[in-house]
């Protein structure tokens, strides 16, 4: 059965498969200018959010961008992305009069050849432009938080919300805890599966907040220390 959202009410159809908790960020190419192509791979090592919107020339895209930009100031271990098919010019000139510093929340163009909307399941191939999704990864390039968004027009989680947002009294929303506990045992695992240990105690904590609502994915990756393996 093939996936779709909708668009104020229509049904559209998604290309691409639809990622899971656990699965293994895929590389795609996307362009971040009108000339050079920039690789996800390049992006591995660190936790990572791509914010993906249709376009910033409208009213929720532009909102969900400007709250981005508010929390990545705040996590500077974590890299932030918005990717649309917006063509890079326009995604440039959005930032600027925005004042959304481009080193902090980097954009990427997938107009050229929708690979990142193939392969993240985000396609929407009759409009030509992204569905709105959220993806977390996490330092081992594992997808730690996934959200398709089944109403274009919506803001991510606003699904998810049992009553309407209030204003000044944001309704948080968080992650599956058993999605993060999930996360923990495969790393537990493989850290004794394969016999490595280190010395660090490393936590990601990437707090995401959208229009108000409040969506925490804290990742605990724990090791033992050097000569304690377990």
């Amino acid at each position: 059965m093939g996936r779709s959202c909708t668009l104020k009410g229509k049904p559209l159809t998604l290309e691409g498969p639809e990622l899971k908790v656990g699965d293994t960020a895929p590389d795609a190419t996307l362009k971040k200018d009108l000339v050079n192509d920039f690789s996800l791979s390049s992006t591995k090592g660190k936790a990572r959010i791509f914010s993906v919107v249709p376009s910033l020339d409208t009213p929720v895209c532009a909102d969900q961008t400007r709250r981005f930009f508010k929390e990545a100031t705040a996590l500077p271990n974590v890299s932030f992305f918005t990717i649309s098919c917006d063509l890079p010019m326009a995604m440039a000139r959005f930032c600027g009069a925005e004042g959304i510093d481009a080193e902090r929340i980097q954009n990427l163009s997938d107009h050229k050849d929708t690979d990142f909307g193939r392969k993240y399941g985000t396609l929407i191939s009759d409009l030509r432009i992204q569905s709105r999704a959220v993806f977390v990864v996490d330092t081992n390039d594992k997808l730690c938080y996934v959200e398709y968004v089944p109403e274009v027009a919506d803001h991510p989680h606003q699904h998810h919300q049992g009553e309407p947002e209030r204003a000044g009294n944001p309704q948080p929303a968080c992650v599956s805890v058993a999605a993060e506990r999930a996360l923990q045992r495969r790393h537990r695992g493989s850290y004794k599966d394969q016999g490595k240990c280190s010395d660090q105690l490393g936590e990601i904590a990437a707090n995401v907040w959208i229009h108000g609502l409040s969506c925490a994915s804290k990742v605990r990756l724990i090791r033992c220390p050097a000569g304690n393996r377990r």
